[in-house]
């Protein structure tokens, strides 16, 4: 009995993934002829959210599972804050409180919330504060406003050799190769000519 416990334990040790439950979610919103939507990486599992896109020129789907903050599982519904909702999509952590995306698991679509402006007013009205205690006032007392919903489909992933996850560093390093050829060229094509 004690050695058919021990193989059932060593077991579910050895192939815990095997019964994980790893999805992605598609949610496209077209604007302006142009898919400006959503693919999530989903873990039910691990209780994970990435956010995901697929590199055509490679064939590969890029996951960024460490991209969305303060992930709440539960039965109905995944909750978290999405840091790059807010400013034209760009990654600012810090800011990640005001904008929010909930995932219905029921209904299967997305609906986003953007704090109202009233977080201003309360960072302007409690200016004297330091600068921790004004924004937690600001995130408890600024209300949830709806943006928008969107229908989604879901994809079940069985196989993984088609993902790269991407780290934070790697992504970071990314950027500033980016940001640094972009302003490469712009000083190239600012240039006088004559």
């Amino acid at each position: 009995m004690k050695n058919f416990l021990v193989i059932l334990l060593l077991t579910f040790l050895f192939s815990g993934n095997v019964y994980s439950k790893i999805i992605l979610l598609n949610c496209p919103q077209v604007v302006f002829e142009r898919n400006l939507g959503s693919i999530y990486y989903i873990d039910t599992v691990n209780e994970k959210v990435g956010r995901a896109y697929f590199d055509k020129k490679n064939k590969i789907l890029n996951v960024y599972n460490w991209f969305y903050k303060n992930i709440i599982f539960k039965k109905e519904k995944i909750t978290f804050n999405d840091p790059g909702r807010g400013l034209f999509g760009v990654y600012v952590p810090e800011m990640a409180w005001l904008a929010k995306t909930e995932i219905d698991r029921i209904n299967i679509k997305t609906t986003h919330y953007q704090k109202d402006d009233s977080y201003e007013y309360y960072l302007d009205k409690y200016s004297y504060l330091p600068e921790i205690i004004k924004t937690k006032i600001a995130k408890k007392r600024a209300e949830w406003k709806w943006i928008d919903s969107v229908d989604c489909k879901v994809h079940n992933v069985k196989n993984k050799k088609n993902i790269n996850f991407i780290s934070e560093k790697e992504w970071s390093d990314q950027q500033k190769k980016e940001n640094d050829q972009w302003e490469k060229e712009q000083k190239k094509k600012n240039k006088p000519k004559f």
